[in-house]
Parts: C-alpha cells; structure tokens; sequence
C-alpha cells in the first residue's frame, strides 16, 4: 500500500519536531542531527544505564 499514500512522510505524518531524524532532508552533519540508527543505539545505552542503577 505505500505505492499508494502519493505523499512524501513529511506531508503525512504527524509532528516532526520531536523527531528531526525522520524528517525528509534533515542534514545528520547538523549540530542536533543524527541518524535513525545512532538515536536508536543511543536510547538502548540510556535504558541499559538506567536498569543497571
């Protein structure tokens, strides 16, 4: 079905401002970008550090 949305994610989807990862065109080398795989490994080592305390 994602053949049929005719629209980019950004268009779509809902508030992007918490998110700025997944926003369409959002430059990684920025000072507060990331990519989704880096967000993703940075909340694991949060979560890992929170249970080990």
């Amino acid at each position: 079905m994602h053949h049929k949305r005719r629209k980019s994610r950004n268009q779509r989807a809902g508030c992007k401002l918490c998110k700025p990862w997944k926003v369409n065109g959002f430059r990684t080398e920025r000072p507060d970008g990331e990519k989704f795989a880096d967000h993703r490994r940075r909340e694991a080592a949060t979560r890992e550090i929170r249970s080990e305390a």
